[in-house]
């Protein structure tokens, strides 16, 4: 990925916070440090109420945000660990908006200990071993 020049590439980082890492915002973080935009950044997101269904009125809007982010990023980066679920949904927007920007890449941060995706062979997903390989297509903005 090369960068338009600074804040100008768009990125929206999925995957899973509160599973005893910080990996999704300690990856935002780094992203920004190198001169990367996050399209949106969900794991700052105040008004997520839990459990999910008791509060639509908040819980929509927050995944409305998500899903959009999904499919307006230049590039979206998706975080694999244990029980993902929304990340999936976000990822499958972000592939079906590829039809219509061919450019977009899906970066999908894949350990041998997780399970595999069909769709993870589709031509615009690049499959990184961990994070250090996955910001080696980041240059510095």
């Amino acid at each position: 990925v090369k960068p338009k020049g600074e804040n100008t590439v768009k990125l929206y980082v999925a995957g899973k916070v509160g599973d005893g890492t910080d990996g999704v915002k300690a990856l935002i973080a780094r992203l920004r440090s190198l001169g990367y935009r996050i399209e949106y950044d969900w794991t700052e997101e105040t008004a997520v109420r839990k459990p999910y269904l008791d509060h639509p009125e908040v819980n929509a809007i927050a995944a409305g945000k998500m899903l959009q982010a999904s499919v307006v990023c230049d590039h979206f980066i998706l975080l694999v660990n244990g029980n993902l679920i929304g990340a999936y949904i976000e990822f499958g927007l972000a592939l079906a908006s590829t039809t219509t920007r061919p450019d977009k890449r899906l970066f999908v941060v894949l350990n041998e200990s997780y399970r595999q995706s069909i769709f993870y062979t589709e031509p615009r997903v690049v499959i990184c071993a961990n994070v250090e390989k996955l910001i080696e297509k980041f240059p510095a903005a």
